[in-house]
């Protein structure tokens, strides 16, 4: 009996003692999957950072090309205007014809008129 004793003693010690190596290795490898997880999470942050300064590059791009285009079609209106004008003082047009149709401000309409006739009768 005092063998049983004794074993049961024995085992009542070391069982906290397995339990605690065990619980020290789940300890640690948690410990290195958490380091793992951080690291990881830091690549992402810093990789979204230069995603964000990417993106706010292409924003100024496009951006840029849309005001390119508004000044390029502004621009090809204007000068399809001055065509279209340039053709009715050709035709005989008068000054309000031209303001009307072409959308011309007075003065342009005047100075286009009064160009192309001179160069007509020159």
């Amino acid at each position: 009996m005092s063998y049983v004793i004794a074993v049961l003693v024995l085992a009542a010690l070391l069982v906290p003692i397995f339990i605690s190596r065990n619980i020290g290795k789940k300890l640690a490898q948690y410990d290195t999957a958490l380091l793992q997880i951080q690291n990881e999470t830091a690549a992402v942050i810093a990789g979204a950072a230069g995603l964000g300064g990417h993106l706010a590059r292409i924003e100024r791009e496009l951006n840029d090309a849309r005001e390119r285009q508004n000044q390029l079609e502004a621009s090809t209106r204007v000068e399809q205007s001055y065509s279209q004008a340039i053709r009715l003082v050709q035709e005989g047009a008068n000054i309000d014809q031209l303001v009307e149709t072409c959308g011309l401000v007075r003065d342009e309409a005047e100075l286009i008129r009064t160009f192309y006739q001179r160069r007509q009768a020159g």
